[in-house]
C-alpha cells in the first residue's frame, strides 16, 4: 500500500515538475487550486512534509533555475538597502534609522508597493526567526516556519515576478474551482450523512475534506467576498465579471450560493458574519456606490441587528459570545492575556502556545487548543511584540492601499477577501494554515500588484 502511495506521489511530482519547467506560470496557476493537497502528508526521512509543499518546492526550484537573475538582483538590492544605513562614527539612533528606511531612494522588488510595506515585512521576518530560536520544540517550529512563512513568501515572490493580469484571473478561477469541489463535498456529506468525522457526526457538521468544520468557512468565506465584489461592480458597468467566467457551474451567483450553503452546513457562524461585515465596509469606502445606497445599506444593517437581538436570542448570544463556544473563547483569551503578561516581548515561539499555556489554564472543562483563536493574540503569542507590530503595520498598509485604489473593483475584491479573513480571525485562526497561507498571499499580492500589469 505504501509503495502504491509513494508511486502515485512520485508520478504527481514528476508531472508537475515537467509542467513547471515548460510553463511555470501555468504551474503556479494550477497550484492555487491544489492548496487542499496539504492534507496528503508523508515523511522524507525524519522530516514531515505534504503534497502541497512538494509542489511548492518543485516550483521554487524551477523558479531559481530559470529566473536566478531575479534572486540575485533582489539580494543585491537588499544589500544596497541596508548598506545605506551602516553605522557611522557618530552612530545612528533607532528613530533616525526608521526615518531613513521610510525615505530610502531604493526600494527592493518586494516592496514596490511602497516604502511603508518593507517595515512590517521585516518585523515579521525577524520575529519569525526569533520565534524559531526560542521555541520549545525547534524541529516542529522549523516545520511551521517553512510552511507558514518561508514557502508563502517565496510563492509571493514568484507570482509577483511572473504573473500578469491574465495570470491572476486564471489563478482565481482555479481557486474558485477548487472551492467549488470543497463546497460540493461538504453538501454531499450532510445530505447523505457520509464522510463526517466522528467528532462532528453527532452535530452533522460538514467538514468536506478537512478534519474540522471551521476549515470550510476559513477557505470559502474570502472567496465569496471576492466574487461578490468583483462580479458585482463589473456587471454593474455592463461588463462580464472580471474572470469572464462562462455561464456554467463556475458562474459567480451559482458558486456563491453553493459556497454559502457549504459554510452554513459546516455551521461556521463566524464566516457567515465576516462576509457581510467585510462587504459592508467595502461598500462604505468606495465612491462607486452612491450615498443613497450607502445610507440604505447602513439602515439595513441597523434594522437587521435590531431584529436579531429582539427576535432571535440564540443568534444574539452567538454574536455577543455568550453561547458555549463564545464562553470558551473568552476564557481562552483571558488565559492568553495572562500568558502574554509574562512573555510580552518575545512571546512563546512557534508552536509553543499549547505548552506555555499549561500553567495558566484554569478553565479545565475544555482542552488547550493549538492557538488562542484570535488572530491578534495568535501573532503576539507566537511572534512576540515585534511580530505583532509588523502584523498591525501590514493591516494598516492594506487599508491604506485599498483606500487609495477604492475606485478599482479588483483591488476592492482582494481587499474584501483579506478583510473577511481578518474579521473571521477575531474568533478563529486564519492565515496560520498551510492552504490559507498561500491563499492569503495570493489575495495580498494580487491586490497590490494588479495595477502594474493591467
Amino acid at each position: 500500500m505504501y509503495m502504491i502511495f509513494g508511486a502515485i506521489l512520485i508520478l504527481a511530482f514528476v508531472a508537475f515538475a515537467a509542467l513547471a519547467w515548460r510553463n511555470l506560470k501555468l504551474a503556479l496557476v494550477l497550484l492555487c487550486g491544489l492548496t487542499p493537497t496539504y492534507l496528503v502528508r508523508f515523511t522524507v526521512g525524519p522530516v514531515p512534509s505534504t503534497m502541497l509543499e512538494g509542489f511548492l518546492v518543485i516550483a521554487i526550484g524551477v523558479f531559481i533555475i530559470q529566473h536566478h537573475s531575479v534572486i540575485f538582483s533582489t539580494a543585491r538590492g537588499l544589500q544596497k538597502y541596508f548598506t545605506a544605513f551602516r553605522m557611522t562614527n557618530r552612530g545612528i539612533g533607532a528613530l533616525s534609522l526608521f526615518q531613513k528606511l521610510y525615505t530610502a531612494p531604493y526600494i527592493p522588488p518586494l516592496a514596490r508597493g511602497g516604502n511603508t510595506l518593507i517595515i512590517p515585512l521585516l518585523f515579521i521576518a525577524l520575529a519569525s526567526v526569533a520565534a524559531v530560536i526560542i521555541a520549545p520544540d525547534q524541529l516542529s517550529a522549523l516545520g511551521i516556519w517553512k510552511a507558514y512563512y518561508i514557502e508563502p513568501f517565496l510563492f509571493g515572490l514568484m507570482i509577483w515576478t511572473l504573473f500578469e493580469r491574465e495570470n491572476y484571473r486564471n489563478a482565481f478561477l482555479v481557486l474558485a474551482a477548487s472551492g467549488l469541489v470543497v463546497a460540493l463535498f461538504a453538501i454531499i456529506q450532510v445530505l447523505f450523512h457520509v464522510g463526517i468525522p466522528d467528532a462532528w457526526a453527532t452535530e452533522n457538521r460538514a467538514t468536506s475534506f478537512f478534519p474540522y468544520p471551521n476549515a470550510v468557512g476559513l477557505l470559502l468565506a474570502p472567496m465569496v467576498s471576492w466574487m461578490v465584489v468583483n462580479g458585482r461592480w463589473n456587471m454593474e458597468d455592463g461588463k462580464s465579471p472580471e474572470l469572464r467566467l462562462p455561464r456554467t457551474i463556475f458562474h459567480f451567483p451559482f458558486s456563491i450560493f453553493l459556497f454559502i450553503i457549504a459554510i452554513g452546513l459546516a455551521k461556521t457562524e463566524a464566516a457567515l458574519v465576516a462576509i457581510p461585515a467585510a462587504l459592508y465596509l467595502v461598500v462604505m469606502i468606495t465612491p462607486m456606490i452612491s450615498r443613497r445606497k450607502k445610507i440604505l445599506a447602513t439602515s439595513g444593517v441597523v434594522i437587521a441587528t435590531t431584529l436579531i437581538f429582539a427576535f432571535f436570542p440564540n443568534i444574539a448570544l452567538k454574536l455577543t459570545l455568550q453561547d458555549s463556544s463564545g464562553l470558551v473563547r473568552r476564557a481562552q483569551w483571558s488565559e492568553t492575556l495572562h500568558l502574554l503578561a509574562d512573555h510580552p516581548y518575545l512571546g512563546v515561539g512557534l508552536n509553543g502556545y499549547p505548552t506555555a499555556l499549561v500553567p495558566y489554564h484554569d478553565a479545565t472543562t475544555y482542552e488547550i487548543f493549538q492557538y488562542p483563536h484570535n488572530v491578534l493574540l495568535n501573532v503576539w503569542s507566537e511572534l512576540g511584540i515585534f511580530g505583532f507590530i509588523g502584523f498591525i503595520g501590514l493591516i494598516g498598509y492594506c487599508i491604506g492601499f485599498a483606500w487609495q485604489h477604492r475606485e478599482d473593483s479588483w483591488t476592492l475584491a482582494c481587499f474584501a477577501a483579506l478583510l473577511t479573513m481578518l474579521i473571521h480571525g477575531l474568533v478563529d485562526v486564519p492565515f496560520m494554515k498551510n492552504d490559507l497561507a498561500i491563499v492569503s498571499v495570493l489575495f495580498f499580492v494580487g491586490m497590490i500588484r494588479k495595477k502594474k500589469k493591467a
